[in-house]
């Protein structure tokens, strides 16, 4: 399902760009989430299952495809490396954070007000791809002074 998720990734953000690939990922979680609260007299029937495993399967690599380019878009090419993989990792805070909301909101006891919560938030996590504002485009090269510039530990 990886291999799937980033050649289908790789298509989507070439052809519609990162941030609109983003919003097409959340919707499409949005709606997985929408099926899995609605069409709870399917759940037993393992080839729903299994389709419903492989389909979040493929959204989740989908994002990190689609978000990379935004992430390294956002990072100062002096510091790139460090600041990428600070982004990369609060990229993993929200799955702490859902487990906690998880518990919070009702769990599999309350699965409808869980999936509507689900829902809600990749809606306004659509939303807030939609309005955000990136730097303007930089240029690809960095001189060497540039480089040893970044690399060079600060004294003040």
């Amino acid at each position: 399902m990886a291999i799937v998720a980033i050649g289908i990734g790789s298509l989507l953000t070439a052809r519609i760009g990162p941030r609109r690939g983003a919003i097409v990922v959340l919707l499409s979680f949005a709606a997985l989430y929408s099926f899995i609260a609605l069409g709870k007299d399917l759940w037993t029937t393992f080839a729903i299952f299994a389709c419903v495993y492989a389909t979040s399967s493929v959204l989740t690599v989908l994002m990190s495809v689609c978000t990379n380019p935004l992430r390294m878009q956002l990072c100062d090419k002096r510091v790139s490396a460090t600041q990428f993989t600070i982004y990369n990792s609060m990229a993993n805070l929200p799955v702490s954070l859902g487990a906690t909301l998880f518990a919070i909101v009702g769990g599999v006891d309350q699965l409808a007000q869980t999936m509507l919560c689900a829902i809600s938030l990749m809606v306004v996590g659509s939303i807030a791809y939609a309005v955000l504002k990136m730097p303007s485009e930089r240029s690809e090269t960095l001189s060497m002074e540039e480089f040893e510039e970044g690399l060079a530990p600060r004294a003040q």
